[in-house]
């Protein structure tokens, strides 16, 4: 190795990684909370492991206890949503801690459990402490209960109790269902503009907050109206131009707190902690509406300037390590691939800690952190097979030209390798397997069923560059009928995307994109790289 280019290259390319992940690390400027406080949270108790289904857990009063203390200078109340699983001591440990509840009572399509729920909750329900009892939670947006079957349950409820009575709703719920405003003392409306069928951005989520709350004023006038549910999700996918993330939740946070103290708007915050049962409903985006994370960690401060990206030194720190790897097995090269090659560590590094990311907030059990660490595998494998084209290594498993789909797939059959196949050209030939059938996969269920799903788009960008450089550099591409249909069905995987996420949605037009570059060497129509002449076929041993 020529210490000093290599030097320069390594440090060349530092600097460009710590410019431009510091500028994503940057402090933003934000509205402050008023006084530091929230008029109301939801609170779940539920941590890691837990989940109301099921029916055997209990959840002790220490914990909710720890929670509430937690929270009490951070709000005025608590919103529950329903008084079983040990969730009733709630009332008792939020008077210790000077806390007031809107106590809710979970209703469903089953009489006998609509029985229990609010037998547990009148039984807790203490005046003075509960503001009043929230009588059902978006049962008619499930589909459990019609509008007539919720005004028994709620007349039921009025019968038993002196406290002020709700149900809460998506707005539209409201306005498809009004006759059951009479039956209540108020509204409690959600309004999450990220939810929206027509998903709305952060930069217009205020005007779209006020928009709705004009119509439902003007629909049910002279009827109190408490937004029940309002907030925005830290991590997950986006939705055209609504974008989870840290700063455009502490963004639409604190715009709307701060719209609130120029308007009389009682509202309710969702959700004081994350909750990671949702993941297996709501996918990522589900489990990250909490201010606090799902270790009772607060996400970003109420006054002050918030942070963008904290840990932004781990991915220049891992780049640099992998940069240095690469550099100091590159041999004698030239500038420009010693550059290269530091800038591969650069990028693989942090596209590595990009993936780390989301595992970490999208795995559910162990199944999910062993495909997540087995895409991490192929993602570094990716990085050094192109480290060994740019620096022209021998002949290695690296270098190797992969065998295709259908000799893969006969060699399965006959169990035993051809003669004329090499034990590197079958290694390779998986590794280019699994990143075709996995990405194929993915694509077809973000098309088919894409709502609660991510884009896995930092897993793929160094194996479509692996394909481009096989191809461009070895003259050697996937070949063969499997490999075009995959490409055929990556193409309108692409095209769909497209016209399903529209062009607003930045994150899915480069998912959609990188399904494109992986799309075109798999077609036939691409055997014009090689002057028309058909597939070229790859050489029998390594190349």
């Amino acid at each position: 190795m020529r210490f000093l280019p290599a030097l320069a290259a390594w440090l060349a390319a530092l600097l460009f990684a710590t410019l431009f992940w510091h500028h994503r690390g940057q402090e933003v400027v934000l509205p402050d909370v008023p006084a530091g406080r929230y008029q109301c949270l939801s609170y779940a108790p539920f941590r890691d492991g837990q989940t109301p289904y099921d029916p055997h857990l209990f959840i002790t009063p220490a914990q909710i206890e720890e929670d509430l203390t937690q929270l009490a200078p951070l709000t005025a109340c608590v919103r529950t949503y329903s008084a079983t699983q040990g969730q009733g001591a709630v009332v008792e440990l939020a008077e210790k801690n000077g806390l007031q509840v809107l106590l809710g009572t979970w209703i469903g399509p089953d009489k006998e459990i609509n029985g229990q729920q609010i037998a547990a909750t009148l039984a807790v329900a203490k005046p003075g402490v509960v503001r009043a009892l929230i009588v059902g939670n978006e049962v008619l947006l499930r589909r459990e209960l019609n509008a007539a079957q919720l005004i028994e349950v709620l007349q039921t409820v009025r019968n038993r109790t002196s406290l002020p009575i709700t149900y809460a709703d998506v707005w539209e719920f409201w306005l498809q269902n009004p006759q059951v405003a009479e039956h209540v003392d108020f509204l409690t409306i959600h309004l999450l503009p990220y939810w929206e069928d027509h998903p709305v951005g952060v930069a217009q989520a205020l005007k779209h907050v006020q928009d709705i709350l004009v119509k439902m004023r003007a629909t049910f006038p002279g009827k109190p109206i408490l937004v029940g549910e309002i907030g925005w999700p830290s991590a997950g996918r986006s939705r055209q131009d609504a974008v989870p993330g840290r700063i455009e939740q502490a963004r639409f946070i604190r715009e709307f707190i701060a719209l609130t103290s120029r308007q009389e708007i009682a509202y309710n915050l969702i959700e004081a902690f994350d909750q990671p049962w949702k993941r297996f409903q709501e996918g990522t985006v589900g489990s990250h509406w909490g201010l606090f994370d799902h270790a009772r960690q607060v996400k970003f401060p109420l006054t002050g300037p918030v942070n963008a990206l904290p840990n932004w030194p781990l991915p220049v720190a891992l780049g640099a390590l992998l940069a240095l790897l690469l550099l100091l097995r590159c041999g004698q090269l030239s500038l420009p691939r010693l550059f290269a090659l530091a800038a591969l560590g650069f990028a693989s590094g942090g596209l590595v800690f990009w993936r780390w990311q989301q595992l970490s907030e999208a795995s559910q059990n162990r199944l999910d952190w062993a495909l997540g660490v087995a895409g991490l595998g192929l993602l570094l494998a990716a990085t050094a097979m192109i480290a060994a084209l740019v620096s022209n290594s021998k002949p290695s498993w690296l270098t190797a030209s992969p065998c295709t789909l259908q000799q893969l797939r006969n060699l399965l059959r006959q169990r035993r390798r051809p003669t004329e196949m090499t034990t590197e050209q079958v290694w390779s030939g998986l590794l280019q397997a699994a990143t075709l059938f996995s990405a194929t996969l993915t694509a077809l269920c973000l098309v088919s069923d894409g709502r609660y799903r991510d884009f896995p788009t930092s897993l793929y960008f160094l194996p479509v560059l692996l394909l481009w450089l096989r191809w461009w550099l070895q003259g050697v591409r996937p070949q063969g009928r499997l490999e075009n249909v995959l490409g055929v069905m990556l193409l309108l995987c692409a095209a769909c995307g497209v016209a399903i996420e529209l062009p607003v949605n930045r994150e899915a037009m480069l998912w959609h994109g990188l399904l494109l570059a992986m799309a075109v060497p798999l077609l036939p129509l691409t055997a014009w790289r090689h002057g028309g002449a058909g597939h070229p076929t790859p050489p029998a041993g390594p190349v």
